[in-house]
């Protein structure tokens, strides 16, 4: 296959995961440039760039890609749910979990790694949106974990 892969877009229309220009890993440190070679539906042929083989495509089997937040053309809900909160320092915090809105603004939902559950407004002032992790700042109510 000269190096092409499959690609499951979760994307609202799976064509849109070739407009996101460069994608990353999960954690950032691998950017992925991908051109679309066929495919229907979710499940797409893509070539990447620098990906020449087949060996150095099943290198890469399983890995998640990511958009950057602001180019992403996939929903937030969608593109957070699942990903890992983190606290400023780096230690786990939990796992988000939705991402609702009631009205006043978004809030996200954490599953705390103690089975409890936090809600935040999703605002820079308690959450700041990383490529495949958020870091959580939570308010001094909240007790530490």
């Amino acid at each position: 296959m000269r190096g092409q892969v499959k690609i499951r877009s979760i994307t609202d229309n799976p064509e849109d995961i070739f407009t996101c220009g460069a994608l990353s890993d999960a954690s950032g440190k691998h950017i992925f440039r991908i051109a679309r070679n066929g495919g229907a539906g979710q499940t797409l042929i893509a070539s990447i760039e620098n990906v020449a083989d087949r060996d150095a495509a099943a290198l890469l089997r399983g890995t998640r890609l990511f958009a950057p937040v602001d180019v992403a053309p996939r929903s937030l809900s969608r593109q957070l749910i699942g990903i890992e909160a983190r606290l400023p320092g780096g230690k786990i915090y939990g796992q988000v979990a939705g991402l609702y809105n009631f009205g006043a603004g978004d809030i996200v939902e954490i599953n705390l790694a103690n089975g409890k559950t936090e809600m935040l407004p999703l605002d820079k002032k308690f959450v700041d949106i990383k490529t495949g992790y958020i870091i959580v700042f939570p308010p001094d109510y909240v007790e530490p974990q």
